[in-house]
C-alpha cells in the first residue's frame, strides 16, 4: 500500500509552489489604450481654471485734474447759473458744459415738465444729456426741492434717473449735496437741507450714482452758510464758487457703492 501512494504524493508536492504563485497575483491591470489616454487629456482640456471677473473701474480717478470734466454736464438752477458765470471768466471745470434754468427742480422737470434752454432748444434733462453726449452729469437742484419732503423728491429723482439711463446707458449720473443758507425763512432752511442730503445721499448709494459733497467748506460752525461766501439768502459769491470746485477736486467728497462694497 505504501508503495502505490508514492508516485501521486510527489506529483502534488511538485505542483505546489505553481498553485501558490497564481494565487499570490492576481489578475493584471491592462494598460490604457492610446486613445483613451487622448480622452483623458481632451477632457481635462475641456475644463480650464476660471478667468476670475475684471474689477469694474471706479466712476472716480485717483487723482481729479479739470481735464476729466472736459465730457462733464452741469446741470442746476440759478445756484449753478453762479458757476456757470464763475468758469466763464476763470475756467476751473476744463471744457464741462454748465446749463441752468433758474426755480429749475427735479419735481418741476418731473411734475409741470418744466425743460433747460440749450441751443435754441427746451429739453429735458434725459434730452439734454443725449444731446451734448456727456460722458458725465452733475446735478444741483436741492434749493427749489425743499417745499417737498425727500420722499417726494426721491421719487421724481428715480423717473429723472430711468429716463436718462434709457437715452444714454453709459453715462455716469452725480449728485451734488444741497449747499447752505445764509439766510433761512419757512421750509427754506438748514435742517431741511441736510435731510435732503442725507435722503439723496443713500439714494445714490443704492441707485449706482455718485453723490458729491460740495457743501462743508461753504458751511460756519452752525451749519449756515459763512458770510464771506455769500450773495444773498442762498446763492455765493465768485469765492463760493472757488470752493465748490476745490470740493469737485477733492476725491474724498465722492460717494458711491460697487459691486465689491462701499
Amino acid at each position: 500500500m505504501t508503495g502505490k501512494k508514492g508516485p501521486s504524493l510527489l506529483l502534488l508536492l511538485a505542483l505546489l509552489p505553481s498553485l501558490a504563485a497564481c494565487g499570490a497575483a492576481g489578475p493584471e491591470s491592462p494598460e490604457p489604450s492610446p486613445a483613451e489616454t487622448a480622452a483623458v487629456a481632451a477632457a481635462a482640456a475641456i475644463s480650464p481654471e476660471p478667468t476670475p471677473e475684471p474689477t469694474p473701474e471706479p466712476p472716480v480717478p485717483e487723482t481729479i485734474d479739470q481735464a476729466w470734466f472736459d465730457d462733464a454736464l452741469f446741470v442746476g438752477d440759478s445756484i449753478t447759473g453762479m458757476l456757470s458765470s464763475y468758469t466763464l471768466l476763470n475756467g476751473g471745470l476744463g471744457q464741462a458744459d454748465v446749463i441752468y434754468a433758474n426755480s429749475y427742480s427735479c419735481h418741476g422737470a418731473v411734475e409741470e415738465d418744466l425743460k433747460l434752454p440749450y441751443q435754441g432748444e427746451r429739453l429735458s434733462m434725459a434730452e439734454l444729456a443725449e444731446k451734448t453726449g456727456a460722458g458725465k452729469v452733475f446735478f444741483l437742484l436741492s434749493m427749489n426741492d425743499l417745499s417737498r419732503t425727500p420722499e417726494q423728491v426721491l421719487d421724481c429723482w428715480d423717473i429723472v434717473i430711468e429716463d436718462i439711463r434709457s437715452r444714454c446707458p453709459d453715462t455716469e449720473l452725480f449728485i451734488q449735496s444741497g449747499t447752505p443758507l445764509f439766510t433761512e425763512t419757512g421750509y427754506m432752511n438748514n435742517e431741511n437741507v441736510e435731510l435732503l442730503n442725507e435722503a439723496l445721499k443713500n439714494f445714490c448709494l443704492e441707485n449706482d450714482c455718485v453723490y458729491v459733497d460740495i457743501a462743508q467748506g461753504l458751511k460756519d460752525e452752525n451749519g449756515n452758510m459763512q458770510g464771506k461766501f455769500s450773495l444773498d439768502y442762498a446763492h455765493f459769491n465768485g469765492e463760493g464758487c472757488k470752493v465748490w470746485i476745490e470740493a469737485l477736486m477733492d476725491r474724498d467728497n465722492y460717494y458711491y457703492a460697487t459691486r465689491s462694497g462701499t
